[in-house]
Protein backbone atom coordinates (compact mmCIF):
# COMPACT_ATOMS: atom_id res chain seq x y z
CA UNK A 1 0.00 0.00 0.00
CA UNK A 2 1.02 3.15 -0.85
CA UNK A 3 0.72 6.92 0.62
CA UNK A 4 3.77 8.22 -1.60
CA UNK A 5 2.58 11.03 -4.10
CA UNK A 6 5.82 10.39 -5.32
CA UNK A 7 4.81 6.79 -6.48
CA UNK A 8 1.99 8.64 -8.55
CA UNK A 9 2.34 9.68 -12.19
CA UNK A 10 3.47 13.12 -12.73
CA UNK A 11 0.55 14.82 -13.84
CA UNK A 12 -2.04 13.49 -10.76
CA UNK A 13 0.69 13.79 -8.58
CA UNK A 14 0.89 17.57 -9.69
CA UNK A 15 -2.94 17.47 -9.07
CA UNK A 16 -2.95 16.03 -5.73
CA UNK A 17 -0.55 18.88 -4.48
CA UNK A 18 -2.82 21.26 -6.20
CA UNK A 19 -6.11 19.62 -4.42
CA UNK A 20 -4.15 20.17 -1.01
CA UNK A 21 -3.70 23.64 -1.56
CA UNK A 22 -6.66 24.01 -2.69
CA UNK A 23 -8.60 22.28 -0.28
CA UNK A 24 -6.28 23.85 2.61
CA UNK A 25 -7.26 27.18 0.85
CA UNK A 26 -11.10 26.56 1.19
CA UNK A 27 -11.51 25.00 4.43
CA UNK A 28 -9.73 27.92 5.96
CA UNK A 29 -12.67 29.53 5.90
CA UNK A 30 -13.89 27.40 8.77
CA UNK A 31 -10.46 26.19 10.22
CA UNK A 32 -7.12 27.53 9.54
CA UNK A 33 -5.61 23.86 10.57
CA UNK A 34 -8.06 21.61 8.59
CA UNK A 35 -5.93 19.70 5.96
CA UNK A 36 -6.65 16.60 3.19
CA UNK A 37 -4.53 13.56 4.15
CA UNK A 38 -4.06 11.76 0.92
CA UNK A 39 -3.39 8.12 2.51
CA UNK A 40 -3.67 5.86 -0.55
CA UNK A 41 -1.93 6.34 -4.19
CA UNK A 42 -0.68 3.78 -6.00
CA UNK A 43 -2.74 0.15 -5.37
CA UNK A 44 -0.69 -2.93 -6.61
CA UNK A 45 -3.32 -5.71 -8.27
CA UNK A 46 -2.68 -7.63 -5.25
CA UNK A 47 -3.97 -5.58 -3.13
CA UNK A 48 -6.66 -4.38 -5.48
CA UNK A 49 -7.78 -7.98 -6.06
CA UNK A 50 -7.68 -8.09 -2.21
CA UNK A 51 -10.05 -4.81 -1.78
CA UNK A 52 -12.42 -6.48 -4.92
CA UNK A 53 -12.77 -9.70 -3.23
CA UNK A 54 -13.96 -8.13 0.03
CA UNK A 55 -17.46 -8.53 0.82
CA UNK A 56 -18.16 -10.03 -2.25
CA UNK A 57 -20.18 -12.96 -3.56
CA UNK A 58 -18.29 -15.73 -4.82
CA UNK A 59 -20.49 -15.45 -7.76
CA UNK A 60 -19.93 -11.94 -8.55
CA UNK A 61 -16.30 -13.00 -8.71
CA UNK A 62 -16.62 -16.25 -10.63
CA UNK A 63 -18.12 -13.63 -13.11
CA UNK A 64 -15.88 -11.13 -13.33
CA UNK A 65 -13.05 -13.79 -13.32
CA UNK A 66 -15.13 -14.83 -16.35
CA UNK A 67 -15.23 -11.95 -17.73
CA UNK A 68 -11.68 -11.05 -17.84
CA UNK A 69 -10.87 -14.24 -19.51
CA UNK A 70 -13.27 -13.80 -22.06
CA UNK A 71 -11.70 -10.37 -23.13
CA UNK A 72 -8.40 -11.97 -22.76
CA UNK A 73 -6.90 -10.45 -19.35
CA UNK A 74 -6.45 -13.76 -17.82
CA UNK A 75 -3.60 -12.23 -15.69
CA UNK A 76 -5.58 -10.48 -14.01
CA UNK A 77 -8.35 -13.06 -13.41
CA UNK A 78 -6.00 -15.19 -11.60
CA UNK A 79 -4.66 -12.55 -9.68
CA UNK A 80 -8.03 -12.69 -7.77
CA UNK A 81 -7.75 -16.60 -7.65
CA UNK A 82 -3.94 -15.93 -6.14
CA UNK A 83 -5.17 -13.55 -3.16
CA UNK A 84 -8.18 -15.82 -2.13
CA UNK A 85 -11.30 -14.97 0.06
CA UNK A 86 -10.65 -11.76 1.79
CA UNK A 87 -12.67 -10.78 4.97
CA UNK A 88 -14.19 -7.04 5.35
CA UNK A 89 -16.89 -4.35 4.28
CA UNK A 90 -17.36 -3.96 0.23
CA UNK A 91 -15.78 -1.37 -0.55
CA UNK A 92 -14.95 -1.77 -4.53
CA UNK A 93 -16.74 -2.67 -7.55
CA UNK A 94 -13.30 -2.35 -9.40
CA UNK A 95 -11.38 -5.87 -9.83
CA UNK A 96 -7.83 -5.53 -10.68
CA UNK A 97 -7.15 -3.66 -13.29
CA UNK A 98 -10.03 -1.87 -13.00
CA UNK A 99 -8.90 0.99 -11.03
CA UNK A 100 -7.11 3.86 -11.96
CA UNK A 101 -4.84 3.12 -8.43
CA UNK A 102 -3.14 0.45 -10.25
CA UNK A 103 -1.93 3.15 -12.86
CA UNK A 104 -0.83 5.78 -10.68
CA UNK A 105 -3.67 7.59 -11.59
CA UNK A 106 -5.57 8.16 -8.86
CA UNK A 107 -5.72 8.42 -4.88
CA UNK A 108 -7.54 8.74 -2.07
CA UNK A 109 -7.93 11.10 0.99
CA UNK A 110 -9.70 12.44 3.45
CA UNK A 111 -10.46 16.04 4.94
CA UNK A 112 -8.19 16.07 8.48
CA UNK A 113 -8.12 18.37 11.29
CA UNK A 114 -6.46 18.37 14.43
CA UNK A 115 -5.54 14.75 13.70
CA UNK A 116 -8.90 13.36 13.58
CA UNK A 117 -10.19 12.18 9.97
CA UNK A 118 -13.29 13.73 9.06
CA UNK A 119 -15.33 11.22 7.42
CA UNK A 120 -18.63 12.20 8.37
CA UNK A 121 -18.10 15.68 8.21
CA UNK A 122 -19.78 16.65 4.62
CA UNK A 123 -19.21 20.36 4.79
CA UNK A 124 -15.34 19.16 4.17
CA UNK A 125 -16.51 16.27 1.90
CA UNK A 126 -18.21 18.91 -0.30
CA UNK A 127 -15.14 21.34 0.06
CA UNK A 128 -12.88 18.10 -1.40
CA UNK A 129 -15.49 17.64 -3.93
CA UNK A 130 -15.69 21.39 -5.29
CA UNK A 131 -11.57 21.63 -5.54
CA UNK A 132 -11.38 17.47 -7.01
CA UNK A 133 -14.33 19.25 -9.76
CA UNK A 134 -11.94 22.29 -10.07
CA UNK A 135 -8.71 20.47 -10.99
CA UNK A 136 -11.08 19.02 -13.85
CA UNK A 137 -10.88 15.58 -12.23
CA UNK A 138 -13.57 12.85 -11.37
CA UNK A 139 -14.53 12.51 -7.50
CA UNK A 140 -15.95 9.38 -6.21
CA UNK A 141 -18.58 11.27 -3.83
CA UNK A 142 -19.89 12.55 -7.39
CA UNK A 143 -20.73 8.74 -8.46
CA UNK A 144 -24.34 6.97 -8.58
CA UNK A 145 -24.47 3.79 -7.14
CA UNK A 146 -21.55 3.73 -5.04
CA UNK A 147 -20.30 6.78 -3.81
CA UNK A 148 -16.45 6.60 -3.00
CA UNK A 149 -15.98 10.18 -1.05
CA UNK A 150 -12.11 9.21 -0.76
CA UNK A 151 -11.25 8.57 -4.39
CA UNK A 152 -10.11 10.85 -6.95
CA UNK A 153 -8.96 10.00 -10.71
CA UNK A 154 -7.50 12.16 -13.33
CA UNK A 155 -9.65 10.23 -15.52
CA UNK A 156 -13.63 10.32 -16.12
CA UNK A 157 -13.67 6.55 -17.63
CA UNK A 158 -14.76 4.58 -14.57
CA UNK A 159 -12.75 1.68 -16.35
CA UNK A 160 -9.08 1.41 -17.41
CA UNK A 161 -9.99 -2.03 -19.27
CA UNK A 162 -12.84 -0.98 -21.60
CA UNK A 163 -11.90 -1.34 -24.99
CA UNK A 164 -8.41 -1.77 -23.72
CA UNK A 165 -5.46 -4.32 -25.42
CA UNK A 166 -4.80 -7.08 -22.87
CA UNK A 167 -0.82 -6.99 -23.80
CA UNK A 168 -0.82 -3.17 -23.17
CA UNK A 169 -2.94 -3.49 -20.00
CA UNK A 170 -0.26 -5.80 -18.69
CA UNK A 171 3.05 -3.67 -19.59
CA UNK A 172 1.49 -0.38 -18.18
CA UNK A 173 0.80 -2.14 -14.99
CA UNK A 174 4.09 -3.89 -15.01
CA UNK A 175 5.41 -0.41 -15.83
CA UNK A 176 3.92 1.00 -13.16
CA UNK A 177 4.80 -1.86 -10.41
CA UNK A 178 1.19 -2.27 -9.98
CA UNK A 179 1.33 -5.93 -11.25
CA UNK A 180 4.29 -8.73 -10.66
CA UNK A 181 6.15 -10.41 -13.77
Amino acid sequence: MSRSLSDLRLETRILATEAQRLFRKQASIVDSSATLLIYYTLRTCREQAQLYRQGSATAKIQAKQQSLRDRGFDFLAEVIDEVGPQNGPHVTNAAPGESWHNYADAFDAVPYLKKVALWEDDFHWQIYGAVIKHLGMDWGGYWTGFSDKPHAQRSASKNPLQGSNPDRIRELLVENKSLDE
